[in-house]
């Protein structure tokens, strides 16, 4: 009897729980592009390529992971990170000190003291696949050059938003033709 009373008041304090029972979330890819070309950020290599988003009411919320990289013989945290020009939440931080951040011997007024930034949270948008960042980097601070720009691609999953046509209307790609074609060699546009 006192398992099903322990059962039951877990389940009352679950419902209980503001947007506990009612949260979702998952996992999407996401990408760091330039700032002005469709290609990779040299930063992607800093992005670990899943993030995780939830949704509580009507806020998604979507949590990136920050990794450290090795840059022209030194290691290079994040050390500051703004989405579309707002501050986010900082959910966890890398335990290091490093002669940036250092509290007594940091040489970089900016970061001095404070611990790096492992994984960020920030409101997003479900229709909204592009998101200006915008970075700072100690190490590549003191080379005249940690201010960067990029843009986060997500690739938010597909919600059911688009509705389904009927099987009959549906357009189905040609056959392939039963003969092979014959062509000159050549290039083709």
């Amino acid at each position: 009897m006192k398992r099903y009373k322990f059962i039951l008041l877990l389940v009352l304090a679950i419902l209980l729980i503001p947007g506990g029972a009612w949260a979702s979330g998952g996992t999407v890819k996401v990408m760091l592009l330039k700032k002005t070309e469709d290609v990779p950020s040299m930063a992607q290599k800093a992005l670990k390529p899943e993030a995780k988003w939830i949704e509580k009411g009507n806020e998604r919320l979507l949590t990136l992971e920050f990794l450290p990289l090795d840059f022209m013989g030194a290691r290079g945290y994040l050390g500051e990170v703004t989405v579309d020009g707002r501050g986010v939440q900082v959910a966890d931080y890398y335990k290091d000190y490093d002669g940036y951040n250092d509290p007594k011997k940091g040489s970089d007024p900016r970061v001095k003291g404070k611990l790096y930034p492992k994984t960020i949270t920030f409101s997003a948008d479900p229709n909204r696949a592009i998101y200006n960042l915008k970075f700072y980097v100690p190490v590549m601070g003191e080379m005249g050059f940690g201010e960067q720009e990029a843009r986060l691609k997500v690739d938010w999953p597909n919600k059911g938003s688009e509705k389904a046509e009927p099987a009959a209307k549906k357009s189905t790609p040609p056959s392939a033709p039963s003969a092979p074609l014959d062509f000159e060699d050549g290039l083709y546009a």
